[in-house]
Formats: structure tokens, C-alpha cells, sequence
């Protein structure tokens, strides 16, 4: 096996002097590290588009208070349990990531949407929760940002376009399908496929094999050919209406999401004027923006995690607190 060069990219602070001479440099709002201590947590569901119930997990510090929110969005498919919702929620949760949130002056709102296939009510579920938890009178609706991975990732995007600045910023790590015309009819010949690793090939044109029947059913119900559907949710086809600052952490390890993917969507964004920062990490795979341990999923069979790709996760989980913290200040 051919081994590849680590590289790593620490977030970097800028320190601004004081403008005028001799006066003393500004002083930065102190952010008030928040033990489990003293939070509460509570199981908050909320209504869909279409009045479903739907479940969700709170946490948020126990003083009384409006709090900036951040709103995380689990990979995978829906109809997760609560205990699924719990894990993205509360300080106790088994990732560092929502640890980290939980250590910061912020809610924290794990989102349930429906199982199902891509582009279905899942997308009106999220929407609907971010709306929720906005009209929570202990959450400031003008501080709420949304974070989401995989799958998660692509939902917290089709959320910016569809809310534009009713969130102040997104964030996504390995954001699944930023365009399914390429992801479902793209050629494997033509970049970004073809300069795919071959396992991030093979996965790609496997994962469209087994959702292309579902989605041509969509299709159908919906009186459109598959394509038109496909444009129709587009991120990469919209990035002109995501309007706040947006975040991507993503890895050139990562087989289910692999960097070259996302480069594209990422450019498109740039070349449309929006704030857009990416993280790229070189070693760590699919998740890694969680920083769970254990090897299910992604890591399944993958063995412990190296020093590299620990010390990558850090850095991802610190780029993401800073990118937090400037957009919910």
C-alpha cells in the first residue's frame, strides 16, 4: 500500500492592533467554557410541514437565557431513535465534536427527520425543526447555526437554500451528493469520478445503482424525467441562494466522500461571491468531523485510529469552534 503524505492545517488567529496609536488593543468577549454541570437537556419534538411529530434532543445551559443554537443533522437515513438524537445533542454524548459544543455558551438541537428516499419529506423535516427551535423563547432567533455530516451535510446545505437568512451560517463535514446529476448520471470517464480513488469510485457507483430505482420512482410521482428531478435538488445547482457564511471540512481519505467530489461545489460557491472556507484533511475517514471512537460504520474493520488522524480531527473540530463562535458572537 502506497503511503501518503500528512498534512495539516491548524486554524489561524488574527490579532487586530488598535488602529490608533498608543491605544490599548480591543478586548475580546470571553467565552465561558460550560460544564455538563451546568446544562439542562430535554427530548423536544416538533411538528413537519405536514403536522408529523417528529423527534428531537435539547441541550442548552441551565441559567436562564436566549442562546444562540447550533442545529445538527446525523448521516445515514432518518427514523433514528431518540437515543440516535441524544448523541448529537447532549454534553454527555460519545463524539467530541458535540462535546466541544456543549462546552460553548450555546444550545444545542439534534434535528429528527423521516427515513425515506433522498428528496423527500426529510428535507420539509428539517426545516421545519430549524423553524422550532427558532420560536423557542429560551433560543435567540437571530444566532443559529447548522451543522450536519454526510448525508446530515447535504441536508443542512438544501436547508441554507431553502432558508437563506433565517440562519446566520452552515457548516458540513463530507457533505453526501452536492450534486445528483453527477452523483446518479455523471460519467464515470469524466472528472471528478474519474480521478476518484478506486475505492471511492467503486463506492459511488454502487450507492447509485441502489438509490437509482427509488429515485426513478420519485421521478415518475412527480411527472418529471429522472434528470429535471435530479437538477431540481441540486446544491451545486444552487449555490447562488446559499447566502450566509458556509464551512466544509472534508478529507482526500475519505471513500464514501471524497474530496474531489465536493472541490467542485466548493469553487462554484467561490465563484458566486459566497463566504466559503474548506478544511481538507489528508489521512482521516468518512465521520471523522464526529471524532467518535469505535469501529462501526465507516471505520468498520478500519482498526484504531492513528496519531495523524486523531490529530486531524482536532484541528477539524477546532476550525469548526472558531468558525461557531464568529458566527454566533
Amino acid at each position: 500500500m502506497r503511503s501518503r503524505r500528512a498534512v495539516f492545517a491548524a486554524p489561524v488567529l488574527l490579532a487586530l492592533a488598535a488602529a490608533c496609536a498608543g491605544a490599548a488593543p480591543p478586548t475580546p468577549t470571553p467565552i465561558v467554557p460550560i460544564t455538563p454541570a451546568a446544562r439542562a437537556s430535554e427530548a423536544r419534538g416538533f411538528a413537519s410541514i405536514d403536522g408529523e411529530a417528529r423527534p428531537g434532543s435539547l441541550s442548552l445551559p441551565a441559567a436562564p437565557g436566549r442562546y444562540p443554537v447550533v442545529v445538527t443533522l446525523h448521516g445515514g437515513n432518518g427514523g433514528r431513535p431518540q437515543n440516535v438524537l441524544d448523541q448529537h445533542a447532549l454534553a454527555t454524548a460519545g463524539s467530541p465534536t458535540v462535546r466541544m459544543l456543549n462546552s460553548e455558551p450555546w444550545a444545542v438541537y439534534a434535528v429528527g427527520y423521516r427515513a425515506g428516499v433522498p428528496f423527500g419529506t426529510m428535507e420539509e423535516d428539517v426545516v421545519a425543526g430549524i423553524r422550532s427551535i427558532k420560536a423557542d423563547p429560551r433560543i435567540d432567533p437571530a444566532r443559529v447555526a447548522v451543522f450536519g455530516g454526510s448525508h446530515g451535510g447535504h441536508l443542512a446545505l438544501r436547508a441554507a437554500i431553502r432558508l437563506g437568512d433565517e440562519i446566520s451560517c452552515v457548516a458540513v463535514g463530507s457533505p453526501w451528493m452536492v450534486d445528483p446529476v453527477r452523483h446518479v448520471l455523471g460519467d464515470p470517464a469524466e472528472p471528478p469520478i474519474a480521478g476518484l480513488p478506486e475505492a471511492a469510485r467503486d463506492w459511488l457507483l454502487d450507492t447509485r445503482e441502489r438509490l437509482r430505482p427509488g429515485l426513478e420512482r420519485a421521478a415518475a410521482r412527480a411527472g418529471k424525467p429522472l434528470r429535471e428531478l435530479l437538477e431540481a435538488r441540486s446544491i451545486e445547482g444552487q449555490v447562488e441562494r446559499i447566502r450566509v457564511p458556509a464551512l466544509f471540512l472534508t478529507s482526500r481519505a475519505d471513500v464514501q466522500v471524497h474530496h474531489r467530489l465536493v472541490e467542485p461545489t466548493i469553487a462554484k460557491m467561490r465563484a458566486a461571491g459566497a463566504k466559503v472556507d474548506n478544511f481538507v484533511v489528508e489521512k482521516s475517514l468518512h465521520g471523522f468531523y464526529w471524532g467518535r471512537d469505535g469501529e462501526f460504520g465507516a471505520r468498520a474493520g478500519a482498526g484504531p485510529k492513528t496519531d495523524e488522524q486523531r490529530a486531524e480531527e482536532a484541528a477539524a473540530r477546532d476550525r469548526l469552534r472558531d468558525f461557531l463562535r464568529t458566527c454566533l458572537k
